[in-house]
Formats: C-alpha cells, sequence, structure tokens
C-alpha cells in the first residue's frame, strides 16, 4: 500500500507512523531546539516538568494552556534569569518560570537548568529542573551485503517504553553530516520523534565508503546508487536495531529524503532484490520525503510495496 499525500503536514506522518509502527503513545520528551541551538522546553515538557507534582496535577486545562505559553516563549527567547509569568483570572491559579542557565556538559551536550513556580488551592510548589539534549553514540553494523556501515543512534528518552520504538532515517545525496552536524532537516525530525519516545538511527552511507556530497554528480556516475547498495544498509540497520534490548523489534519505522527516499522505494518494492535478505520482522511501515519516481516507475511498471509507504512529495519539489 502507498500513499501519495500533497502537501507535507506533520499530522499526517506522525499517525502513519503511529498506526502502523507504535502501538500507543507515550509521554513527550520536553525539549525543542531554536536557532542559537539554545533547548527550550515546549508544551511537551509540561508533562515531564510536573511529573510527579500534586499542584500540577490540579490544573485544569486553561491553566495549561496559560503555563504553555509563558514556558516556551521564556525559555526559546529570555536571557538567563529571565522570568516569565502567568495567572488565570478565572481561577486564580498562577505560576513562573525561569531560565536560570544554559550550558554544555561533560559530555558536550546542550542543557537548561530553570526553576519554575507554581500557586493553586492556596499553596506553593517551587521546583527546579535541568534538561540536556538526547544522547548520540556513534555506531557500527553491517549492512545485508556485508559492508561495514557508521551511523548515529540515539536512544529512546528515559520516559520512553521499554523496549521502545525505532526510526531508521536514510539521508539524501549530501550524505549525513556537514561540519560535523546532523543536518537541520534530519535534526528536526529527531528532535520531533525523540520528544515522543523513538530511538532513531541514521546510517551514514556515503561517508562509510569514503565519499561525501554527491548531489552534483550525475546519477549514473555515481559510486553509490540508491537501488544498489542503499537498500541493503536499511536492512542492516534494521537487523542491528533488532538486535538491541532497549528497541522493540516489531515497532521500526524507516524514513528517507530525496536519494534517502528513493532507496526506500527500493527497499520496499515486492520483488527487490534485498527482499531475498529479509529473515523475521520487516520494517513496520517508510515514510519518505520528495522521491525521484521516475526510475522507480519507468523499470518497475507494476510498482507494489510490501508494507505501508507514505510518500510527501510537494508541488514545487525538484
Amino acid at each position: 500500500m502507498i500513499k501519495i499525500i500533497k502537501p507535507v503536514t506533520f499530522t499526517v506522518i506522525y499517525a502513519m507512523l503511529m498506526a502502523y509502527a507504535c502501538a500507543h503513545e507515550v509521554p513527550m520528551w520536553g525539549y525543542g531546539t531554536d536557532g542559537n541551538n539554545r533547548l527550550a522546553l515546549t508544551a511537551a515538557g509540561l508533562n515531564d516538568i510536573w511529573a510527579g507534582s500534586d499542584l500540577g496535577e490540579a490544573l485544569d486545562g486553561t491553566d495549561r494552556l496559560y503555563a504553555k505559553r509563558t514556558l516556551t516563549e521564556t525559555l526559546e527567547h529570555d536571557s538567563n534569569n529571565g522570568t516569565g509569568r502567568w495567572r488565570n483570572p478565572h481561577n486564580g491559579h498562577s505560576g513562573a518560570v525561569t531560565l536560570l542557565r544554559t550550558y554544555f556538559d561533560d559530555n558536550g551536550k546542550s542543557c537548561l537548568s530553570c526553576k519554575t513556580t507554581l500557586r493553586a488551592n492556596r499553596q506553593d510548589e517551587i521546583r527546579e529542573h535541568t534538561i540536556c539534549e538526547p544522547s548520540q553514540d556513534n555506531v557500527t553494523f553491517k549492512s545485508a551485503a556485508g559492508e561495514e556501515i557508521r551511523g548515529i543512534f540515539i536512544a529512546p528518552p528515559k520516559i520512553a517504553p521499554t523496549p521502545a520504538p525505532a526510526v531508521v532515517m536514510l539521508h539524501g545525496c549530501a550524505g549525513l553530516s556537514k561540519n560535523g552536524r546532523i543536518p537541520e532537516r534530519e535534526q528536526a525530525w529527531i528532535d520531533i520523534l525523540h520528544r515522543r519516545g523513538w530511538a532513531v538511527l541514521l546510517p551514514s552511507s556515503f561517508a562509510s565508503r569514503g565519499l561525501g556530497d554527491l548531489c552534483e554528480i550525475p546519477i549514473s556516475q555515481r559510486p553509490i546508487h540508491y537501488w544498489e547498495q542503499r537498500p541493503y544498509d536499511a536492512k542492516g540497520a534494521l537487523t542491528y536495531l533488532q538486535s538491541r534490548h532497549d528497541i522493540d523489534y516489531e515497532r521500526i519505522a524507516l524514513m528517507g529524503w530525496s536519494n534517502g527516499a528513493q532507496a526506500v522505494l527500493e527497499y520496499v518494492r515486492n520483488g527487490s532484490p534485498v527482499e531475498t535478505t529479509l529473515e523475521g520482522n520487516d520494517f513496520k511501515t517508510a515514510v519518505i520525503f520528495y522521491p525521484g519516481c521516475l526510475g522507480g516507475t519507468k523499470y518497475h511498471k507494476n510498482f507494489s510495496a510490501r508494507i505501508p509507504t507514505l510518500i510527501q512529495h510537494g508541488k514545487s519539489d525538484d
């Protein structure tokens, strides 16, 4: 089954992942990242910030809307020691959040500490919180063709169920890393999925073979192709994740962009050579962004996918 949706919407994409790869929603991990790489507690972070708080349980829906707005605006825009305050005029409940500092820990991860004040039911509560971005581990695994592939693994957050669902992300023709950093596109989706309880694995198909950005090279002249090596990289990533005790081997999804999306189409295609390497559970679902579909439809006119696959393609995509 293949679904094509225009334009790109997070709701559709996440619904697809939830429907096929995750049996239930998990509490959201409480951080986001702005352009200055400052971690900011988002609305999702309310669940985490007031976990175990009796007064937090006393907040009604309107309270949480006021608190959500104050929390995000303060932590995303204010300087250190900036304080934002809110008050619900209907019940008198009120609160404040103060960003104490942002810093890098000993492992180089971005962190923030903040203080929250809450007044409800004539009681006051003051708490301090420290939140850091998820750790990234360099891993290696074998592709289904036996090649050694390097990748970046982001473990599931502590609040995720054990074992946790996972996503394999296939990069585009520019490769995985630019100047030693994950591109903003992939990082944005890491943030979105991680704070919803997912682990993420990003295979570095090009750098593992000593290659860099291939976008300017004609497809026919590239030393690695989406229809040859990269589907086997995806299968190797699946096998690696299924071997981990912290990952639910039945709830692993596959994502890809551009060249990586084309690799996903080849991977999920009924009759693809990589299908012969499958033993046990396959990916549960696939979500891809703006693949070049001409090659697939030209050489496989009766294309069909063996797992549910969502294609996101905009009218102006090149």
